[in-house]
Parts: C-alpha cells; sequence; structure tokens
C-alpha cells in the first residue's frame, strides 16, 4: 500500500503541520511519514515508508500497545498516550538530544479507499506545557512548604513568647514583692536614723528602689502592647476613663472612633498624668478632633507652661523627662501600632499641644 491510499488532504497539509503525523496501513506499514516527524526523529520519510512501525520502534510490541491499536483499526475509540505516564511511542528529540515530551492520539482513518483502513498517528510535543506545569506545582509545593514552616514558626514564636510572659510576669512579681520588703525596712531605718547623712543615703535607697518600682509597672504595661487586635474604639469613650484628677478635661469629638489598640485609654491616661506632673499652674485641658488632608487630627492642650523647643525632639524618646521618663515613649509605642502618628507642637509659656495623626482609613464617623 503506498501514499496513493492516503486522502488528498492528509497529503497536502501533513508537511505543514506542526505536529508529528505517521499513517499506518492494517498490517502496521508506514504509508506517511511528515516533514516535523522526520525532523522530530531523526528518520526520513522516505526511509520509513513500507517498514513495520514496530521494527522501527519495538517498544509497540508490547500487548498493551498492540491492543489499544488493535483497537483504533476495528473501529474503538481513539486511543491517547502521555509520555509522561506512559514511555514515548517514538523517539523523538530535540536538536539538544533531551526527549520531547509527546502527547501521542491514534485515530482511526479510512483514507482514500473505502476498502482500506489506516490508523493516523499524531504526536504533539508537550515539553513547554510540561514544564510550565512542572514549574507552577513546584511554586505550589515551595509555597506549602513555606506555609507550613511559617506555620510551625509562628507556633513555636507562640509557645515562646508565652515561656517569655510567664517569666517576665513571675520575675516581676517578685522582684515587686523584694522592692515592697525594702520599702517597708526603709520606713523603719528612717524613723531610726539620728545622722543627717544616713538620712540622705535612706533617701536615696528609696529613690533608687521607687524608680525600680515603676520600671518594672511600665515592664508589665510594655507587654500588652499588641496583645490584642485593634478594634474602633470611640475617643469620647476613652477619654472619659481618665481617673479623675485636679485639672477638668473637656472633649469635643462627638461620634468619631478610631482604629487603634485597646491600650488607647492608657494613651490619654498618660497624657493626663503628664499634665498633673509638670504643667504647673494648668487650669483645663481641651481634646479636639479635626478633619485634615491627611487624615483626623486629635489633638491635647493645657494651658501650662508647656515644653521648650530644645526638649520637643526628645520627649518621646525613653527615659527623657524628670521623672521615669516611660510615659511619654509608651503613649508613642501605643499608636504606632495602628500607623498614628504623635508630636508636639505647642507654643512654651503657653500650654502643650499635643497632635495624633490618625491616617485614612483608621478613622470613622458613628
Amino acid at each position: 500500500m503506498g501514499t496513493d491510499a492516503i486522502g488528498r488532504d492528509i497529503l497536502r497539509f501533513s508537511d505543514a503541520l506542526p505536529v508529528g503525523i505517521c499513517v499506518i496501513g492494517w498490517d502496521r506499514r508506514i504509508i506517511l511519514w511528515n516533514r516535523t516527524l522526520a525532523d522530530w526523529s531523526g528518520k526520513k520519510s522516505e526511509e520509513t515508508i513500507g517498514l513495520l512501525l514496530d521494527e522501527i520502534y519495538p517498544n509497540l510490541k508490547r500487548p498493551s500497545y498492540q491492543t489499544r491499536i488493535d483497537q483504533v483499526l476495528n473501529g474503538g475509540p481513539p486511543a491517547v498516550f502521555s509520555s509522561q505516564l506512559h514511555p514515548s511511542l517514538f523517539d523523538c528529540r530535540h536538536p539538544d538530544g533531551t526527549p520531547r515530551v509527546q502527547q501521542t492520539s491514534i485515530i482511526r482513518y479510512p483514507g482514500g479507499d473505502p476498502d482500506t483502513v489506516s490508523a493516523l498517528i499524531i504526536i504533539e510535543d508537550v515539553t513547554e506545557l510540561d514544564q510550565e506545569i512542572r514549574s507552577a506545582r513546584n511554586m505550589r509545593d515551595q509555597a506549602l512548604r513555606l506555609a507550613g514552616e511559617r506555620k510551625a514558626a509562628e507556633e513555636s514564636l507562640e509557645q515562646l513568647n508565652a515561656k517569655l510572659h510567664l517569666l517576665s510576669s513571675v520575675t516581676r512579681h517578685d522582684i515587686l514583692n523584694k522592692v515592697m520588703v525594702i520599702d517597708g525596712f526603709l520606713g523603719f531605718a528612717e524613723e531610726m536614723a539620728t545622722d543627717p547623712t544616713l538620712a540622705e543615703y535612706l533617701e536615696h535607697v528609696r529613690a533608687a528602689a521607687m524608680i525600680i518600682q515603676n520600671i518594672l509597672l511600665f515592664n508589665r504595661e510594655y507587654e500588652k502592647i499588641g496583645q490584642s487586635d485593634p478594634a474602633w474604639l470611640s475617643i469620647e469613650a476613652q477619654v472619659q476613663e481618665i481617673e479623675p484628677g485636679d485639672i477638668p478635661v473637656s472633649c469635643d469629638c462627638p461620634g468619631i472612633s478610631v482604629h487603634a489598640d485597646p491600650m488607647l485609654r492608657k494613651v490619654f491616661s498618660n497624657l493626663y498624668d503628664n499634665t498633673l506632673r509638670h504643667a504647673d499652674g494648668a487650669t483645663h485641658v481641651r481634646v479636639a478632633c479635626q478633619r485634615t488632608g491627611s487624615g483626623l487630627v486629635i489633638t491635647w492642650e493645657d494651658d501650662g507652661p508647656g515644653i521648650p523647643d530644645d526638649d520637643k525632639a526628645d520627649v518621646f524618646n525613653r527615659g527623657f523627662g524628670r521623672n521615669t521618663g516611660l510615659g511619654l515613649f509608651l503613649i508613642r509605642e501605643i499608636l504606632s501600632i495602628t500607623g498614628i502618628a504623635i508630636s508636639e507642637t505647642g507654643t512654651p509659656g503657653e500650654g502643650v499641644r499635643f497632635e495624633l495623626l490618625v491616617p485614612e482609613g483608621g478613622f470613622r464617623y458613628d
């Protein structure tokens, strides 16, 4: 049987197709071997026409392949083989010698002679698709691995944080108890001291003990930052939670909430404590809100002496100030969790003015 038995359409277009085309007759002899398949296999068409296909590729003698080809020739459904799952039916290679990943389809084809039954074999090169699939799988596997590693790391970090928190809590509790013991014995010693020099030394000891106590209390508060998820908090409600003192506080932020750490109440109580400690002669505190092009500005103003210009850049640094130097530092840390910035913009001699800038999306009107 020769190429005359093949339909004109196959003869005309097979060499132009970007896939390998082979046609075999009922006897498994090759009738057509197109140009693409010749390039891929290294076997010219004139060398293969008339040969038995399984003589060129002995692996096709396997019963599984023979059975499927017989089924196709006998009118069964098309057979599809992928070299990702099966050995390649045809040894087709790239110019660099690497095998082409193939998808091979075998279809019953009557040909030009109605009394002749042939099988049309189409070989597609799916190497690039296979590489993309493998790359996608590798990316997926890597992402899953990283996600698993991240989850394990987060769980380990949570356990470590819990242990550190417990250790810190127990240690702080024990030290505070010792400070209380020191405070008690200092009281007895001060009552018994008649030497002015000794009394002065005891005063220094008490001051040092108070500093230790304040640092421990600060650490307890600092540990709470970020432990709870940020929430929408009413500004007026937070200001109202300030423990009342000698200086009245007014708030003009009706119906405004900010997205902040639940310790926002500590921000306002620390600002109030700062006013009580440093604003000598202050008679009132005013909290107000104003929408600007950058977001929402919350102002805290008193009518005390204010802060000298030389100190404005340092007031939020840890350790700065006449007392513990921790209150304003803690305020800045709490606010920074949700991107709220704080600065001091008051005029010396006219009182402090702390400005809290809440970014867009971080506030709402209830």
